[in-house]
């Protein structure tokens, strides 16, 4: 009964990516995602547990994908910490430096290259799109504080 188990195919979870690096698709566990069988998103799995439970959704999702889902960070939410993720795969899990030559570490270096020399030739459009997101952010700040301050009730008589 326990091989049978074991023999079932089990989803796997899609690993947020960078954008320009699409192309790049790999699970949550580490595996590429063309070499499993199925893989969803991180919301499925979501809705999947609200729908079915932890307990019998573990039997068809990839524990390792699981685990690491609930506590990896999202692009949308914190695109530095995908970055990292991303380009620690690309350089190795050792802590050493990949080989000069190993072709993910090269294109990720000139895909770093291209970003600076974009963002170089298109200096006054990017500085004008961090104005814009710095902005947002700060509104957003200021409104938070009016709602969390308190609200003086007027005085009974």
């Amino acid at each position: 009964m326990a091989e049978q188990f074991i023999q079932e195919r089990r989803d796997h979870v899609a690993r947020d990516v960078v954008p320009w690096r699409p192309y790049a698709r790999y699970t949550e566990c580490g595996r590429l995602a063309v070499e499993v069988a199925s893989v969803i998103t991180p919301a499925e799995l979501h809705e999947r547990i609200r729908l079915h439970g932890q307990q019998r959704t573990a039997f068809t999702v990839c524990m390792t994908c699981w685990t690491t889902a609930r506590h990896t960070s999202r692009w949308r939410t914190n695109p530095a910490a995908v970055l990292v993720r991303e380009l620690t795969r690309v350089r190795g899990y050792s802590g050493h430096d990949a080989a000069p030559t190993d072709p993910e570490a090269v294109r990720a270096n000139n895909e770093l290259r291209a970003i600076a020399a974009l963002v170089e030739a298109h200096r006054s459009e990017f500085d004008g799109y961090l104005d814009g997101v710095e902005g947002a952010v700060d509104l957003t700040r200021r409104r938070r504080q009016r709602r969390e301050r308190p609200r003086h009730v007027g005085r009974e008589r």
